[in-house]
């Protein structure tokens, strides 16, 4: 849905979301009102709220104003030029109506534009696009059953494979093609389990180059360990191809600074192994790999989980290698709601830092 607006919506997203006051009521030496275009529901509990650029001398932004069902309207944001358009993310189900004004540097407000009403539809997780909350990634957000009463849960973080990435706002929903975030989003995932998910989308999965870069994770986590009640001796991540293979050069960089184990899927350690060699086992590890990859090679984690396994034990904690015999590169269907699917993540619930 969002591919078909116009590039320069884009800028919106970079916008920092916040509040601003009501200004007057409208005066009609004011800007004239704008056109408000859509107020379009997207997957995640979001609207994208846009409008039509308002020619007029002074002016300074605009003014969005929405009510819910037939509540009373109240402002909402107020956007800065030249930004026509907002995402507005964490809404829950209901009927919202949107209006908006413009407002000039003497602070005269336009009247209101016609209202568009829109429909949110209940999710189990909610898009959070770039420039929303100062995230360093969009990402979706998935919290579990009771959060927020102060308990700390586990953090999972989730790292998507080459064709997922792309600019965390339009491109945002891709993310949602495989792995947890789309069990999620088809309700296949248990709900018994205590994870907070974070699914972020990386711009950098362009190339198998790209996949190597591993320090995009420490720095999305750093972030997310600031912003969400967890537990920090249960953050863990997962990662299916490029993903998996960010993850491997995370460890061998990071070990475990902030993670107590990983679950990954069709991976590449790369220089892992060169950088911090049995160091790596101080995270605990269960690695999936299809015998028949032909995109990432099965013998190279093999080998290195192999050395893993040769490691002293303590400190070198859990190693798992999972061969699937006669898999491709596909193999987050095993690891995720297959046979061990359940098992697996539990076992990462298992494994705590000291």
């Amino acid at each position: 849905m969002y591919r078909l607006l116009s590039s320069a919506l884009a800028a919106l997203f970079l916008t920092t979301f916040g509040l601003a006051g009501c200004g007057g009521s409208a005066d009609p030496a004011g800007p004239p009102a704008p056109q408000l275009l859509r107020a379009e529901t997207g997957a995640g509990r979001q609207v994208m709220v846009s409008w039509a650029p308002v020619a007029a001398p002074g002016l300074e932004r605009y003014v969005i104003h929405w009510r819910q069902g037939s509540g009373p309207q109240e402002m909402l944001a107020s956007v800065s030029l030249p930004d026509t358009g907002r995402v507005i993310p964490r809404l829950q189900p209901g009927t919202y109506s949107f209006a908006v004004e413009a407002v000039d540097a003497t602070g005269r407000t336009s009247p209101r534009s016609a209202e568009v009403t829109t429909t949110v539809l209940p999710a189990p997780q909610a898009a959070i696009p770039l420039g929303t909350d100062g995230a360093p990634n969009g990402y979706y957000e998935y919290l579990p059953a009771g959060y927020g009463d102060g308990v700390p849960r586990p953090l999972l973080i989730y790292l998507h494979g080459t064709g997922y990435g792309g600019n965390g706002s339009f491109d945002l929903d891709s993310v949602l093609a495989c792995c947890p975030p789309g069990m999620v989003n088809a309700g296949t995932w248990p709900a018994s389990l205590p994870f907070v998910v974070l699914s972020p989308q990386s711009s950098l999965t362009q190339t198998r180059a790209d996949c190597a870069v591993g320090e995009e994770i420490h720095s999305f986590l750093a972030w997310a360990l600031a912003r969400y009640t967890v537990d920090p001796k249960r953050i863990y991540l997962t990662g299916m191809s490029c993903g998996a293979i960010r993850v491997w050069n995370y460890l061998g960089a990071r070990t475990d600074q902030q993670v107590a184990a990983v679950l990954l899927m069709a991976g590449d350690p790369g220089s892992a192994w060169t950088q911090a060699g049995c160091g790596l086992g101080r995270v605990a590890i269960w690695a999936f790999h299809g015998t028949d990859d032909r995109q990432v090679s099965f013998s190279s984690e093999q080998a290195i989980m192999q050395q893993l396994l040769a490691c002293p034990a303590p400190p070198r904690r859990d190693v798992v290698f999972t061969a699937v015999q006669g898999a491709g590169h596909e193999v987050a269907w095993e690891a995720y709601e297959g046979s061990t699917g359940l098992e697996a993540l539990n076992w990462l619930l298992a494994h705590g830092k000291p």
